[in-house]
């Protein structure tokens, strides 16, 4: 008995370990700017990240909605999976037994906006930029085993900065968040050739001047 679990126990360290390397390796990798952006349906990903997660709600007692419609980013795919399944999987851990957790892809203009929601404890507001920071939770209080290595919101600002986009975090004074990501939208037609230096430039200055005007928009409502 005592061999066996010290050996689960030393299976679940190695596990830990290395999902904090890939967590590391993703924050690093999301911190620079995107050398190949391609144009991305960030509400497919989005979908099949929730889906994914439809039985683990399921377990929590968790109950998720989802709602999307097509919404055309340039962005790396691989790195927007990896901030939806974070904030799904935020949504999910900090939560009540039999709350909720919405998800949601819209337009709004030239803006795609990705928002999660979720009952929760309640977050106070000088916490939200701790949050942002790598290994911090909000709370020990929350359902399910006391997994998570509490640098996912770190990684989904990481990830946010690199696409251009604005990460918005609202504490609900009833409990838990709500999380906006605002991203700058683009046409749907379909773009197979690939994106240079100096076109990712230009795109990450247009993400700049499109970034300070969302957040002079958002001042002014």
């Amino acid at each position: 008995g005592t061999l066996r679990s010290a050996c689960e126990e030393a299976i679940e360290t190695g596990r830990q370990q290395e999902q904090l390397i890939e967590a590391l390796l993703t924050l690093a990798r999301s911190q620079r700017s995107l050398e190949h952006p391609e144009r991305v349906d960030l509400s497919a990903i989005v979908t099949e990240v929730a889906r994914a997660h439809e039985a683990d709600a399921a377990d929590r007692d968790l109950h998720l909605h989802i709602w999307t419609e097509p919404s055309i980013v340039l962005g790396d795919a691989p790195l927007l999976k990896r901030l939806s399944a974070n904030l799904v999987e935020n949504a999910l851990r900090y939560n009540v037994h039999d709350g909720n957790v919405q998800i949601s892809v819209r337009k709004q203009g030239e803006t795609a906006l990705f928002a999660v929601a979720n009952t929760g404890p309640v977050v106070l507001p000088d916490e939200v930029s701790r949050l942002l920071q790598p290994f911090q939770r909000a709370s020990r209080d929350r359902i399910g085993t006391h997994d998570g290595l509490g640098i996912g919101l770190s990684i989904v600002k990481a990830i946010a900065t690199a696409h251009g986009a604005v990460l918005t975090l609202y504490p609900k004074k009833t409990g838990g968040l709500d999380i906006e990501i605002a991203f700058r939208a683009v046409q749907p037609q379909a773009n197979r050739t690939p994106i240079g230096m100096g076109s990712t430039r230009k795109m990450m200055r247009a993400a700049d001047l499109w970034q300070a005007q969302y957040a002079q928009d958002g001042r002014r409502q």
